[in-house]
């Protein structure tokens, strides 16, 4: 995610949550189905052509690596950050570097605290995400360009992913385990 804050990830690595439960719901991207080259889940995520090779490049160095989110659109960019919210109210906030989008997604959670369920959560989130400028829009996550994937945590060594000289390598966001990986 383009604007995730690295300096704030570490504040909350004392929080004890489980890895989030609702991050990329439905993808399963697993190695059953995987061809001799180990690209067909990687061809799923839907990447930008070198960050897809990185992808490649992590399942040589890592045959086990199960990845769970490649490119999103803004409905599922919504949707997963609506799971988070709906287990920390501050997660927006606390995951992402404050800029004008974060702030009024942020805004939005506040201002709606009946909103309790993913999908109103993410009904409302989607709706803001396609009224702001596209700009605006794509900086909040570089999934939305796919110019990121997520990984299962501890499904490869952290070495692995290190080699790849990636711009961002989160493994946690707003205290929840999730291993961001963005180029």
């Amino acid at each position: 995610m383009d604007n995730l804050d690295a300096a704030q990830n570490s504040v909350y690595e004392e929080e004890e949550q489980d890895v989030d439960p609702f991050h990329e719901e439905g993808m399963n991207l697993d190695t059953e189905d995987i061809s001799e080259a180990g690209s067909s889940d990687i061809d799923r995520l839907n990447l930008d052509s070198d960050v897809a090779d990185k992808a490649r490049e992590l399942r040589r160095r890592a045959p086990g690596v199960i990845f769970t989110s490649g490119r999103r659109d803004i409905a599922r960019q919504a949707r997963a950050m609506a799971g988070n919210v709906v287990v920390n109210r501050r997660w927006i906030e606390q995951t992402y570097r404050s800029t004008t989008a974060i702030r009024s997604l942020q805004q939005w959670v506040n201002s709606h605290p009946n909103a309790d369920t993913v999908d109103e959560i993410a009904r409302g989130l989607t709706d803001l995400m396609n009224a702001m400028p596209e700009a605006q829009r794509m900086g909040i996550s570089k999934h939305l360009s796919g110019r990121a994937f997520d990984v299962k945590p501890n499904s490869c060594p952290t070495s692995a992913i290190t080699a790849l000289s990636p711009r961002q390598f989160l493994q946690r966001e707003g205290g929840l385990v999730i291993w961001h990986v963005g180029f």
